[in-house]
């Protein structure tokens, strides 16, 4: 990747933020990870866990690739105070362009992050919508990354 964008991306479900705060403690009592995880700071640029939710009713399900798919992000640099009406206004906008397949995800967390993103699978870059003012003028910035996903042999 180039600029703020990953290299690589995993993502972990979790059924809440215990979860996730459960998994962290898991990780951070074992000697073995923390000696792990010091060596690969020296081999990364960054690296972080930060936690999203699930926005409303866009929520497509993501079967397991048996195959290499191709998955878009669309991140959305806004102030947090701005985050509810940009989501409220991608899920409008998905919802009447029937581009909702697909997942808005928002910030829990602190940090210099996207404060939303839209996850779509799919493998036509014909049917990703272009954002309305509503959304582009409370942002800073909308980037789009597209990835290709291969499942783990």
């Amino acid at each position: 990747g180039t600029g703020e964008f990953p290299d690589v991306i995993w993502e972990l479900d979790y059924r809440d933020v215990a979860g996730h705060h459960t998994d962290m403690a898991a990780r951070a009592a074992s000697a073995e990870f923390e000696a792990i995880r010091a060596g690969m700071r020296q081999l990364i640029r960054r690296f972080e866990r930060p936690l999203y939710e699930v926005h409303g009713a866009a929520s497509a399900v993501f079967a397991s690739p048996q195959r290499a798919k191709h998955v878009t992000l669309d991140w959305v640099y806004c102030t947090p105070e701005a985050t509810s009406d940009v989501l409220a206004a991608m899920a409008t906008h998905l919802s009447v362009s029937g581009s909702d397949r697909g997942r808005l995800l928002r910030l829990i967390t602190t940090g210099d992050l996207p404060q939303v993103f839209w996850q779509h699978e799919g493998s036509d870059d014909a049917e990703l919508p272009a954002w309305p003012e509503a959304v582009l003028r409370q942002a800073h910035a909308v980037e789009r990354t597209a990835w290709t996903v291969q499942a783990k042999a």
